[in-house]
C-alpha cells in the first residue's frame, strides 16, 4: 500500500467565489492548493493575486501559472505559503528563483507541462523540493486526467530522488489508486471536491481510496 495526501485546489476567477471556497474547504481539510493565472500561461485569469490570503492554520501551495513569475516572487513569499510552485515553461532565470524561494524556507515546486521534456529540465528538477506533474487542462477544474504523463514519476525520481512528487489534473474516485501508486506523494483535486454537491464527502470518499 502507498499512501498519498489528497489536497483539494482553489481556482477562483473572483474573491467572492475564493471566500466561498476557502470558507468551505477548511473545515475538512488543513492543506490546500492555491492556483493563481495572470493570462500569461493560460488563456485564463485568476483573481488579483493580491487578493489572496491564507488563513491561520492551513497548509498552502500556490501554483503560479505565469510566464513572468519573478514578477510575484516576493508578494507571495510574505503569504508564508508551504509551497510556491513555478512552471519550468515560465521565462526568465528558473533555477534563481527556485534558490530564492528557498532562502525563506519555503518549498520550491517546479511544474511541468505534458509537451515538456523531463531530460530537457534536469537542472530544475534537481533545483526542486518539490515536482507536480501536469496532466489536465491548465486554468481550468474539470477536463479528463492524461494518466501518460505519470511515465515521467521514473525519470524524475532518477534526476532527483528526494523531491515530493505532485500531480494535477482530472483526479477522481476512478483514477485516484492509480495515481497513488505510481509514486505520487500529494494528488491535487479540483472539479471532483470544488464541484460536488458535497465537497466534504468528495474529499474523504478519495481520502478513503487513497488509504485503502
Amino acid at each position: 500500500m502507498k499512501q498519498a495526501a489528497i489536497v483539494p485546489a482553489i481556482l477562483s476567477p473572483d474573491i467572492k467565489s475564493y471566500n466561498q471556497l476557502m470558507n468551505e474547504f477548511i473545515h475538512f481539510a488543513d492543506h490546500l492548493h492555491i492556483d493563481l493565472m495572470d493570462g500569461t500561461l493560460t488563456e485564463t485569469k485568476s483573481l488579483a493575486i493580491a487578493q489572496i490570503y491564507i488563513p491561520e492554520g492551513i497548509k498552502a501551495d500556490i501554483h503560479l501559472m505565469s510566464k513572468t513569475p519573478y514578477y510575484y516572487l516576493d508578494v507571495l513569499i510574505a503569504l508564508k505559503p508551504r509551497c510556491i510552485i513555478i512552471h519550468a515553461e515560465a521565462d526568465g532565470d528558473k533555477q534563481k528563483m527556485l534558490r530564492y524561494i528557498k532562502k525563506f524556507k519555503i518549498k520550491a515546486g517546479l511544474a511541468i507541462l505534458p509537451q515538456t521534456n523531463v531530460d530537457d529540465i534536469a537542472p530544475l528538477i534537481t533545483e526542486a523540493d518539490e515536482v507536480l506533474i501536469f496532466g489536465g487542462n491548465l486554468g481550468h477544474y474539470g477536463g479528463e486526467a492524461n494518466l501518460l504523463q505519470l511515465a515521467k514519476v521514473k525519470k524524475i525520481r532518477n534526476i532527483n530522488p528526494l523531491s515530493k512528487l505532485m500531480w494535477d489534473g482530472g483526479v477522481n474516485s476512478k483514477n485516484v489508486v492509480e495515481i497513488r501508486d505510481k509514486g505520487i506523494n500529494n494528488i491535487i483535486c479540483g472539479s471532483y471536491i470544488a464541484k460536488a454537491k458535497n465537497s466534504e464527502k468528495a474529499y474523504f470518499k478519495l481520502v478513503k481510496r487513497v488509504d485503502e
